[in-house]
């Protein structure tokens, strides 16, 4: 597209490594002017952004992560974001130049707006189809952090995102877990008696379960369905609760609050099959760019890299179970 062009003419500058030496300034004013262009071009192709980390802007975005300015943080975030929704050896690189404890830092940022791009950042790990960079995550220790964004006064949105985290990782827990030690580590538990493997190895979920447990994943979920009575935020509660802690008795929001009869329950269970159905046909039928928008970081034009879907609707229409992930949602590009 006409956008796309425009970013492949500047990049063909050899304007990617003067933008990362501009990122290394001292001067917060020039960072941030720096951090929007480098911001637009990982927010193209994957191509467009690895042009970008060929001029080493990773490093440095990396580095500012770590600024005293909530605004520089919170471009920084952004701009990882759309390195995470990009390939496999796009996410390695972001772990690899530690990104990833800066990242989990920024989650608990007194800044909504950074919180937010950090966990942006983070969660696109876990919606990409590599599991093993998502166990990194969790070996670092990236499930308590992401458990303190499941509170009643965290804004919706960011809610939203954490949980889609927690029951990526959860899933991906089903069949892999990551190094024991690594994992006691994270949990703050000893691991289990016995030869310790290196590195992932197939076993239960219940590894998974216990790390969200021990960061009170599974009594923030319980206090989230008591705040929010209805919507996106109740229903992805349940289905996790339901799905991977064996809680029982926990009435749907129709059942509890609108309607005590059995005909009104019956119908709205058959609305949200209904809409499940449609969730899940938009997800499988095509590639949909309308990424979650937010009043600080608009939705990304099209022809970009990812698979954005509304993936609040797709997991809150299924009451009954644990949908798969869309893929990454793209941060957007012309951030003002």
């Amino acid at each position: 597209g006409e956008r796309t062009e425009g970013v492949d003419a500047v990049i063909e500058t050899g304007v990617c490594s003067r933008l990362a030496a501009l990122l290394g300034t001292s001067s917060p004013t020039v960072q941030k002017s720096a951090l929007h262009a480098v911001g637009n071009i990982v927010a193209g192709s994957q191509i467009q952004a690895q042009a970008a980390l060929d001029g080493g802007a990773l490093p440095l975005l990396t580095q500012l992560l770590k600024s005293d300015e909530a605004e520089v943080q919170r471009l920084a975030a952004w701009a990882i974001s759309n390195v995470t929704a990009g390939s496999s050896d796009q996410i390695q690189a972001v772990i690899d130049f530690g990104a990833v404890p800066p990242l989990m830092a920024l989650l608990r940022s007194p800044s909504r707006a950074v919180r937010k791009e950090a966990a942006f950042a983070l969660v696109n790990v876990t919606t990409s189809p590599w599991p093993q960079h998502t166990l990194r995550l969790v070996e670092q220790g990236v499930v308590a952090p992401i458990c303190e964004l499941l509170s009643p006064s965290e804004p919706s949105d960011i809610v939203t995102v954490a949980l889609e985290g927690l029951q990526n990782i959860l899933k991906i827990g089903e069949t892999t877990t990551p190094n024991p030690d690594a994992m006691a580590a994270a949990t703050g538990t000893q691991p289990d008696g016995g030869k310790v493997s290196k590195g992932a190895a197939a076993v239960t979920h219940n590894d998974m379960i216990r790390t969200v447990t021990a960061a009170d994943g599974k009594a923030r979920m319980m206090a989230l369905r008591h705040h929010h009575r209805t919507g996106a935020i109740n229903n992805i509660s349940t289905v996790l609760l339901k799905t991977y802690f064996d809680a029982t008795g926990l009435e749907t929001p129709t059942q509890a609050d609108e309607s005590g009869s059995t005909a009104a329950a019956t119908a709205a269970a058959a609305a949200a099959a209904t809409a499940a159905a449609t969730a899940v046909a938009a997800v499988v039928g095509g590639s949909s760019k309308t990424s979650a928008s937010s009043d600080d970081t608009p939705t990304r034009a099209e022809g970009g890299k990812t698979r954005s879907t509304n993936k609040a609707a797709a997991l809150s229409s299924a009451p009954g179970s644990v949908p798969t992930s869309s893929g990454p949602i793209s941060r957007g590009g012309d951030v003002v």
